[in-house]
């Protein structure tokens, strides 16, 4: 890379839906994110880790939280002395984060969290697996990788990783979340049984 640019990545859980939209070159969230910090630390950029809500959440306790929060804890001790990797430890929302940032010099890395969508949108490069929702051919809006050996090219290439297709992001987000028929609409199977029988969907 030509000069510093910021590299802001989303850390998932450690103990919840590994694997559950297929295999892509890691077993799980902790390798991934220990292979992307191994990849990127020698690079020319600041590398900004925001952590997932569980591994700070107080709302409720349960045991995989607890797991969470201490393999959070082993990768922020080994990473301690990267002196340009900063860990976000405390809740913050993504927007207020991205707000923070320039969209013409960060790029944006989640394996496969929401927030990839919400940085595509609002005009941020991101990089995530295929194994999403948006990972097939027609939804795609940003470089997405298959195999370790794509995403290890994916991150020593940052400075031609593309902006977001604008028009594959809208039709994800129509289609997810606007289109009555979708998961999150209110004609999918679950919300009419829902609705007949008197409960929330939650």
């Amino acid at each position: 890379v030509a000069s510093a640019q910021n590299i802001l990545i989303y850390a998932h859980s450690f103990t919840d839906a590994q694997l559950v939209y297929g295999y892509d070159g890691f077993l799980n969230m902790y390798e991934w994110l220990e292979f992307t910090l191994n990849t990127l630390t020698n690079q020319n950029v600041n590398i900004i880790v925001k952590g997932h809500p569980n591994f700070w959440g107080n709302y409720y306790e349960t045991e995989v939280m607890e797991w969470d929060r201490k393999l959070w804890n082993k990768i922020k001790n080994t990473y301690k002395e990267s002196k340009n990797i900063t860990f976000i430890n405390f809740p913050i929302t993504n927007k207020e984060q991205l707000d923070l940032l320039d969209p013409k010099k960060t790029v944006v890395i989640s394996h496969h969290g929401n927030a990839a969508v919400e940085a595509a949108y609002l005009g941020f490069k991101s990089i995530s697996s295929s194994c999403t929702p948006w990972g097939n051919e027609y939804y795609s809006f940003c470089d997405t990788w298959s195999t370790r050996e794509q995403y290890n090219e994916l991150l020593c290439n940052l400075e031609n990783t593309r902006f977001a297709d604008v028009v594959k992001v809208k039709n994800f987000v129509s289609d997810r979340y606007i289109y009555k028929s979708s998961y999150h609409g209110k004609l999918v199977w679950f919300s009419i049984l829902a609705n007949e029988i008197g409960v929330s969907t939650k």
